[in-house]
């Protein structure tokens, strides 16, 4: 064969979305009285994807001659949104 030609492509999309709740108690040696936490985290992500490509090669009559051509084309976007709240609680 003296020409080769491929096209090809792909897409997708994505989304996540991730929630965390920590407490946490603080004191020291100095300081007895303890002091509790509480830490909030949400986080949602999103986003599409697709990229196209295509190659061409053509070979010559004469050894060891040839043309190549390859094109390719990606694109995305992504969103993320991420909230993070300390508050400080009584405990016991």
């Amino acid at each position: 064969r003296k020409d080769y030609l491929s096209i090809g492509g792909r897409f997708g999309n994505r989304t996540s979305q991730r929630d965390s709740e920590l407490d946490y108690e603080r004191w020291t040696q100095q300081d007895t009285l303890r002091h509790f936490f509480r830490s909030i985290a949400d986080r949602e992500r999103s986003g599409a994807y697709y990229a196209m490509n295509m190659s061409y090669q053509h070979r010559f009559a004469r050894k060891k001659h040839e043309l190549t051509a390859d094109i390719s084309f990606r694109y995305g976007d992504s969103d993320e949104v991420t909230t993070n709240e300390l508050r400080s609680h009584a405990g016991g």
